[in-house]
Order: structure tokens, then C-alpha cells, then sequence
């Protein structure tokens, strides 16, 4: 027996149990579970020892619930900056629209009083054309 390693039966059709043969990698495949158990080095609950883990058939080693709690913690905070990223994006975008909005404003209203100045200087012409008109006929002078 040599403690560092695997050993696993199955029971077998004949009702006698069967030992089960390790991989290169020195796992056992479970065909019950659809899963390879294997050792692997690491800590649990502050324990740094080689334990035994469950992998999946790719060899990927199989998440207990505090890992799995922690991955999804983590892809929730991902996730969330990634959210506050985007909003600071459309809030520089909708800062940026508004800038332009209010150039477009201006330019609008600049034209607006570039116009109401021409019809006013139109006007006057109109005006003074049709004194000079009326004093030319005055005089006895049509046009």
C-alpha cells in the first residue's frame, strides 16, 4: 500500500469486487459518476496536504462548493465593473451628445440673428427704395 496513491474497486457482474486500474496520471476512472478521482495539491479550509479531488473527463479538476461560490463571486464583480465601464462610456457619450446639441443650439441661434439682421437691412432698402421712388415721381420722374 503506498499512501500517496489511489486505490478504488468496483463491484463487478459476478458480485466480487474488481480492483479499478489507474491512468498515467495515477487516477481512477469512476464510471458511476462519470468523473476521474485524483490527488491534488493545495489548501482546503486552511489546510495545505495533497487531497483527493474529483475531475472531469477533460481531466479539469471538479470545483468544490466554496471554489464554485468564489469563481462566481468573482465573474459577478467582473461583470459589474465591466457594467460601470460601460455606463461611465455612455455617460462621457451622452456628455458629449449634449455638447453638441448645445454648438448646435448656438449655431442655430447665430443664424437665426444673422437672418432676422438681413431681413431687417432688406427692409430698410425696401424702404428707402421706395422713398427715393416716391420723391423721383415727386419731381415728375417715373421709372
Amino acid at each position: 500500500f503506498d499512501g500517496n496513491s489511489l486505490q478504488g474497486w468496483h463491484l463487478g457482474a459476478d458480485q466480487r469486487y474488481h480492483s479499478l486500474e489507474r491512468n498515467e496520471r495515477g487516477w481512477l476512472w469512476c464510471e458511476t459518476l462519470g468523473y476521474w478521482l485524483g490527488t491534488w495539491e493545495g489548501t482546503i479550509d486552511r489546510e495545505t496536504a495533497i487531497w483527493a479531488r474529483f475531475y472531469d473527463p477533460e481531466g479539469n479538476l471538479i470545483p468544490l462548493p466554496e471554489e464554485a461560490a468564489q469563481e462566481q463571486a468573482a465573474a459577478a464583480q467582473e461583470q459589474a465593473a465591466a457594467a460601470q465601464e460601460q455606463a461611465a462610456a455612455a455617460q462621457e457619450q451622452a456628455a458629449a451628445a449634449q455638447e453638441q446639441a448645445a454648438a448646435a443650439q448656438e449655431q442655430a441661434a447665430a443664424a437665426q440673428e444673422q437672418l432676422n439682421a438681413t431681413q431687417q437691412a432688406l427692409e430698410a432698402e425696401r424702404q428707402r427704395s421706395q422713398r427715393l421712388a416716391a420723391r423721383l415721381r415727386e419731381m415728375g420722374i417715373e421709372l
